[in-house]
């Protein structure tokens, strides 16, 4: 089974990485790099996604990388092997490369005073055990070879209503996008490629500031393109928000301030309609509308109804 295109949202990959047994991250979509420095201390920053459209004729070596620096074992890093899965792939690269991931809130809580659990969770810790002395292009034969994963990814793709069993190879002038990430590991920024051979190094930095590392890195890669090409995206990998909110909440509450407590209540109301939203958007993308679709034209056809008025 091949894996199939699905949408490059928030709220898609969220609930992907949720389904292969990650817990306690989310996807952010981001319109502003300035806001790098706020959303790391608050929510930290596992990782930055960055969407461009893919072209030959640009180069895509960076002046701000550094040579000659060798990526740590430790280092997680994949060969692209999967078609129409890069922006999945991305985002594992983001999670497999988590240094110090579970209970950095202090023991964050849900709505009910349970402790909330924070793990990439089953599948991904067996696929890193299983992979850790893989060369690049065997760690993303498994990852492609993943039925949890790729099972997970293709839930979110949308209804056909003619299965193509054979994929036309891209063309001259056909619209390829790509997807790379940014992670802080082992003491400095690394860009994870898929279709490079090896991860590349930047410059030195601590989790803490490794924000300003990327910054300059990825407005490098939007002033390479032509000044009328606007097709970005950026996403980032943090812990869940409502969980932050809810710890925040807690110490408000110990200190007994109340202006806080206003707002953070406000925030976590805010968060979790954001969820059902969510929520109801991916189960509109994963509902297959073709069947209702055919019925109401036949309906329509029976009763005149598409014919043409004079």
């Amino acid at each position: 089974m091949e894996w199939t295109t699905i949408e490059s949202d928030p709220a898609v990959f969220t609930s992907l990485v949720e389904q292969i047994g990650v817990k306690g991250v989310q996807v952010e979509e981001l319109w502003d790099l300035s806001n790098l420095e706020s959303l790391n201390r608050r929510f930290h920053l596992h990782g930055l996604i960055f969407l461009f459209k893919y072209r030959t004729d640009i180069d895509a070596t960076s002046a701000l990388a550094v040579e000659n620096v060798d990526a740590p074992e430790s280092l997680f890093f994949a060969s692209q092997v999967i078609t129409n899965a890069c922006a999945t792939q991305a985002i594992l690269g983001v999670l497999l490369n988590v240094e110090t991931f579970g209970n950095e809130d202090g023991g964050s809580k849900d709505a009910e005073g349970k402790e909330r659990e924070q793990t990439i969770g089953e599948t991904l810790t067996e696929l890193k055990q299983f992979t850790a002395d893989f060369p690049p292009e065997l760690k993303g034969l498994a990852l492609s070879n993943s039925e949890k994963i790729r099972a997970a990814h293709n839930a979110f793709a949308r209804p056909e209503p003619i299965v193509d069993e054979g994929k036309r190879a891209a063309k001259n002038g056909d619209e390829v996008y790509h997807f790379v990430a940014f992670v802080h590991h082992g003491g400095r920024m690394w860009e994870l490629d898929g279709l490079k051979p090896k991860p590349v190094a930047y410059g030195e930095c601590s989790k803490e500031n490794w924000h300003e590392v990327a910054v300059p890195a990825i407005e490098e890669r939007i002033q390479k393109y032509a000044s009328d090409e606007i097709s970005f995206n950026l996403l980032a990998v943090t812990n869940e928000k409502e969980s932050v909110f809810r710890r925040e909440l807690r110490e408000a509450a110990e200190r007994g301030d109340n202006e806080s407590i206003v707002k953070l209540t406000d925030e976590i109301e805010d968060e979790m309609k954001r969820k059902e939203i969510w929520r109801d958007e991916n189960i509109r993308r994963k509902h297959n509308y073709i069947p209702f679709i055919f019925e109401m034209l036949k309906c329509l056809a029976e009763k005149g109804g598409l014919e043409q008025s004079a």
